[in-house]
């Protein structure tokens, strides 16, 4: 948001001071009308109700702000997460697996995203029983 900030303090007869926050409209750059809709209701933003901008209390934006900065922490360490797994099978099976072929390997380098699938499968080709057992089948079976 266009943040144009400016404080008014209201004091009632209790004597409490709330402190508002008004904030310029970005859909109509604090005009209160969009000229490419003049047709409809004479162009009014539907955003900032023709005003211009909006009117919210300091609470509600330090509490918006903290969950956006939540957010933010929680999709970093997700990201950290997913690189490290990353890292891990990266170096666990590399890109000179036996299993792989030449076209894999070179598809792999290309696209991280299809060396992640790659590893993942192969990680999983050899934790998971039922894949164990699969691969120990097709390993009696070629060798004969």
């Amino acid at each position: 948001m266009n943040e144009l900030v400016i404080i008014k303090s209201l004091k009632d007869r209790f004597k409490h001071i709330s402190t508002w926050r008004i904030i310029t409209c970005d859909k109509c750059a604090g005009t209160g009308t969009i000229r490419a809709f003049k047709h409809r209701m004479g162009g009014v933003c539907f955003a900032c109700k023709g005003k211009g901008f909006f009117k919210e209390k300091w609470s509600t934006y330090r509490a918006r702000k903290k969950r956006e900065e939540k957010k933010r922490r929680e999709q970093e360490e997700n990201q950290r997460k997913q690189i490290e797994k990353y890292d891990l099978l990266k170096k666990r099976y590399g890109f000179d697996d036996p299993r792989l072929g030449p076209e894999m390997r070179e598809r792999m380098v290309k696209f991280e995203s299809t060396a992640q699938e790659v590893w993942d499968l192969l990680d999983q080709w050899d934790s998971d029983p039922e894949w164990i057992k699969t691969r120990d089948h097709i390993r009696r079976n070629l060798s004969k």
